[in-house]
């Protein structure tokens, strides 16, 4: 293959992407990185965009989240009127998960013993989109602990470069 060749691919649109993309060409919106991957012979093309927003005045209740080594996500929430004194805490851990990759692991351990390495790369498929779906899961129970508080916002920390493992 000849890596000098240029080739040039369309990339499609549904309406919000076409929208998004627009408002970073206009000034709205950053971009910090394109990200050009195949998978399953189609090729996808990721783009990460950034944008700086004011707060709402109307907000009342924080919750900090972060990433952590040992915890997935730890959340702190303080209200507005006293934000010296947290009101409740709440953690994920990333025990699932770890369970996800633990159990792939042996298998494949014991799939590559047994010399069957199409077996190995057919299950990289499957190992990532359990542990997806588990992170999805649990996105999911930080949206519903966050909508027991009286008109939350959400602040976190600079997540680039951060994976799930």
């Amino acid at each position: 293959m000849n890596r000098k060749k240029r080739i040039s691919l369309p990339i499609v649109f549904d309406e919000r992407q076409r929208q998004r993309i627009e408002e970073a060409f206009s000034g709205k919106w950053k971009f910090t990185t394109v990200e050009i991957v195949k998978r399953n012979g189609e090729w996808y093309t990721h783009f990460v965009l950034k944008k700086t927003v004011e707060l709402p005045d109307d907000f009342e209740t924080i919750i900090a989240i972060d990433r952590g080594e040992h915890n997935l996500a730890v959340a702190v929430v303080v209200s507005k009127k006293n934000p010296e004194k947290p009101m409740k805490g709440q953690l994920w851990r990333r025990e699932e998960v770890k369970q996800i990759r633990g159990l792939y692991s042996h298998i494949r351990r014991k799939l590559q013993e047994k010399k069957l390495l199409k077996k190995v790369k057919e299950l990289k498929g499957k190992e990532k989109f359990k542990a997806n779906q588990q992170l999805h899961i649990i996105a999911n129970q930080i949206v519903e602990y966050v909508k027991q508080f009286p008109k939350p916002i959400i602040v976190m920390e600079n997540l680039n470069g951060i994976e799930a493992t």
